[in-house]
C-alpha cells in the first residue's frame, strides 16, 4: 500500500523541490514552510512534510508535520493519515541508512497537558541507540509523581470461567526524603488506576 508508489510521490517532492506554503496561522512556526531558516525540510509529500527538529533530542530527530494547520492527530482526514504514515516510513528508511539507530521513539504530545508547545500537530520520529539514556525501559511512564513501576502490583489473569483474583495491595515504599533518589519512589502508586 505504501511501497513504490508512495516512494515515487515522496521522491517527486524531495528536499530540493520548492515547498508549498502551509495553510493556517501566520504566527505558526510549522506554517512557514517557505522559511528554510526556521524549517529545515528533509522530505515532503502531498499533505505532510518532514523537518529536522530545531532542538533535537537525538541526532536525526525529525518531526512529521501536516501542511494544513491542524492541532490534533484526531482531526486528520484519511488522506492525511495515509500521507503521514507514508512519509514516516520513507523518512525512517533514510534516517536508518544515515544514522543506523538501534530503535525509534515515535510520539505525539496531544495537547498542552501532554507537553505540546506548538499548537500545530507534529509527530516526533527520534532515532535511538543503546546507551543514549541510562535506562529507556518503559518510555514516558512517570506521569504520576513519585510513582515507580517496580512497586506496582502484578496484573491478575483469571482462569477461564472463574472470577478474577484480587491482587493484594502492593507494599508501599517508605515516604521519600524531599531530595531522595528514584529508588525510593513508589508511595503514590497504590491509588493509580491501571
Amino acid at each position: 500500500m505504501f511501497g513504490v508508489r508512495a516512494n515515487r510521490e515522496i521522491a517527486a517532492h524531495d528536499r530540493d523541490s520548492a515547498p508549498a506554503e502551509a495553510s493556517g496561522a501566520p504566527d505558526c512556526l510549522f506554517c512557514k514552510l517557505n522559511r528554510p531558516d526556521l524549517n529545515n525540510i528533509l522530505q515532503q509529500n502531498g499533505t505532510f512534510y518532514a523537518r529536522y527538529d530545531n532542538f533535537p533530542a537525538a541526532e536525526g530527530h525529525v518531526e512529521i508535520v501536516p501542511k494544513r494547520h491542524v492541532e490534533s492527530l484526531f482531526e486528520l482526514t484519511p488522506a492525511e493519515v495515509h500521507d503521514a504514515y507514508a512519509l514516516m516510513v520513507a523518512v525512517q528508511r533514510k534516517l536508518s541508512a544515515d544514522h543506523r539507530p538501534d530503535g525509534w521513539t515515535v510520539g505525539v504530545n496531544e495537547g498542552r497537558a501532554a507537553g505540546r508547545t506548538i499548537d500545530h500537530l507534529h509527530i516526533h520520529l527520534i532515532p535511538r541507540t543503546f546507551g543514549d539514556v541510562e535506562d529507556p525501559r518503559g518510555g514516558i511512564r512517570q506521569v504520576v509523581p513519585n510513582c515507580h513501576p517496580e512497586t506496582w502490583a502484578p496484573a491478575a489473569t483469571p482462569a477461564a470461567g472463574s472470577a478474577p483474583e484480587v491482587a493484594p495491595e502492593p507494599a508501599l515504599a517508605p515516604e521519600p526524603e524531599p531530595a531522595g533518589d528514584s529508588a525510593e519512589r513508589g508511595s503514590e502508586c497504590a491509588d493509580v488506576k491501571r
